[in-house]
């Protein structure tokens, strides 16, 4: 088995000054994409002027993560594994948030089946208007309401 404690990086100071520059540097380019609208109005007025926008916007962040991690983070000094759990967590997070989104984009809907519909799709319990169902037929299944 490999022995991690006897390679540790020792990083000269210089690299992480030179990070931080290039940091600085991609955080005035992130100002300036913010402000194209403005000298290029095209961009602002068409949908493919929009997604060029996104797309210049989110490279920059997407490097600057990149910096972040794999020098700050110390994942590219790491082992296989190390830099495996990191590109899996972000991929992860990725799934996660495009299933939030499209979760909490959706509208309630009533969806019309064989049971008496309420005005939210919600799980139903008691209602105030049970007294309008027929108890002389079969009783509706309810699949939360407590007895």
């Amino acid at each position: 088995m490999k022995d991690f404690h006897a390679e540790h990086h020792v990083q000269p100071a210089s690299l992480y000054f030179k990070t931080a520059f290039a940091l600085a540097i991609l955080m005035g380019a992130t100002i300036a994409a913010a402000f194209m609208p403005k000298f290029a109005p095209v961009l602002a007025t068409t949908a493919w002027g929009s997604w060029v926008m996104n797309i210049i916007a989110l490279g920059i962040a997407v490097f600057k993560a990149t910096l972040v991690i794999r020098i700050f983070m110390g994942v590219k000094f790491a082992d296989e594994i190390t830099k495996m759990y990191a590109v899996g967590g972000f991929v992860w997070v990725t799934f996660m948030t495009i299933m939030f989104i499209d979760y909490f984009s959706r509208p309630y809907e009533n969806v019309q089946g064989w049971e008496k519909t309420h005005p939210a799709a919600m799980p139903r319990a008691a209602y105030p208007d049970d007294h309008e169902l027929d108890t002389t037929k079969q009783n509706p299944i309810r699949p939360f309401q407590q007895n």
